[in-house]
């Protein structure tokens, strides 16, 4: 962003926005007490019955109670394991239930009063009003069924306009006794209007290891094809993969990577490798592409340094890109809370977050300085 823009977006931070947030720092420091008294509770709870339950088998004083409880003490035993993982989840599972209630809750009464500072900016909670889901998939960076937002931005920064979203993309895989979701991408996507004119597309993504990747779909398909053989030939064995208790999970499980690999190598063949001279780039990343004349020249090696950098904003290395019908859309993966303006393990008055929020928003705009996307070049 331009010189100077951090100084003035910390000033006005400390004069006009930081006041609004103090009057949260007694709710913050209530509902932190709160949650140390439950996890105190928890782990006094979970240590008392791990003591009796070791006590009951270790010829202390206790036996002699447990055995003269007779069902009560039974019951003990049988119920103790579930009540230490019972408390074991919650001792994990309510800290970032807390933490997470509180950032929306300071979120939704703030947001308002920072996006100013940023200019042409809108934020959306869980929704967007821009059709970001078609474009995600149009982009063919993830197959997936179910697209949901939080802390979704839209705005225009140099004349150009982009759209942010954290974003979880799901899908479903059969199982013997149905289906379940499973989660496909976490983290943010970014998009932008490209300079350049595009009339093919070309995806960016990390690199696997070529052998593996293609060992992989090939032990595959052996895998299925052997299946196969043996369900139609060897007498019985259909019987008893259905009668056996894990027999048709294992069959459906088989069959959906089989059609999900035949799936993948078929939608490869629209894509082509393209091999390009920076040879850092290329160990890391691999570029596929409708037209590999096009993709080379879309990704220049300046294309190339900058998307070397991207990562480090949100502290990723699993970046996707994809350059398809005049967009540019960068995928990141990251299992952290973006956005976010205070938390309840720290005072409100700790800029820490604060720093955190603003690099955040930041990037987004050293995107469109660094890539020049507000300088439109032709094919």
């Amino acid at each position: 962003m331009a010189k100077g823009f951090r100084s003035r977006f910390f000033s006005e931070y400390a004069a006009n926005i930081l006041p609004k947030i103090q009057k949260y720092e007694d709710e913050r420091k209530s509902k932190y007490g709160i949650l140390m008294i439950i996890e105190i509770i928890l782990v006094v709870f979970s240590l008392f019955v791990m003591f009796i339950l070791i006590s009951m088998f270790s010829g202390s004083p206790f036996v002699s109670y447990v055995s003269d409880t007779g069902l009560m003490g039974f019951l003990f035993v049988i119920l103790s394991p579930l009540l230490i993982i019972v408390s074991l989840i919650f001792i994990f599972w309510l800290p970032r239930l807390f933490d997470k209630n509180f950032k929306t809750k300071l979120k939704e009464a703030c947001i308002f009063d920072f996006l100013p500072i940023f200019g042409d900016i809108r934020w959306f909670n869980k929704y967007l009003p821009e059709p970001l889901e078609i474009d995600i998939g149009l982009s063919e960076l993830y197959s997936f069924v179910n697209c949901k937002f939080e802390d979704a931005f839209t705005g225009v920064y140099n004349n150009v306009q982009y759209t942010a979203a954290e974003t979880l993309l799901t899908t479903y895989v059969h199982t013997k006794n149905g289906r379940r979701e499973v989660e496909v991408f976490r983290g943010i996507i970014l998009d932008f209007p490209f300079n350049k004119d595009i009339k093919a597309h070309t995806i960016i993504e990390p690199k696997l290891p070529g052998t593996v990747e293609s060992a992989t779909n090939i032990l595959i398909i052996i895998a299925a094809v052997v299946l196969v053989a043996l369900i139609i030939f060897v007498p019985g064995f259909w019987h008893s993969l259905w009668t056996s208790e894990d027999g048709m999970e294992v069959l459906f499980g088989t069959v959906g990577v089989f059609i999900s690999a035949v799936a993948a190598i078929i939608g490869s063949k629209k894509f082509k490798k393209v091999k390009l001279e920076d040879v850092v780039f290329d160990k890391d990343y691999s570029v596929k592409s409708k037209d590999q004349v096009e993709a080379r020249y879309l990704i220049t090696p300046s294309f190339m340094e900058r998307f070397k950098k991207l990562g480090k904003a949100y502290k990723s290395k699993q970046i996707k890109c994809a350059l398809f019908e005049e967009h540019l859309m960068f995928a990141i993966s990251t299992p952290k809370d973006l956005f976010e303006v205070g938390s309840i393990y720290h005072p409100l008055s700790d800029t820490r977050q604060i720093e955190v929020f603003y690099n955040e928003i930041s990037a987004i705009f050293d995107i469109i300085d660094e890539f020049k996307l507000n300088e439109k070049i032709g094919l």
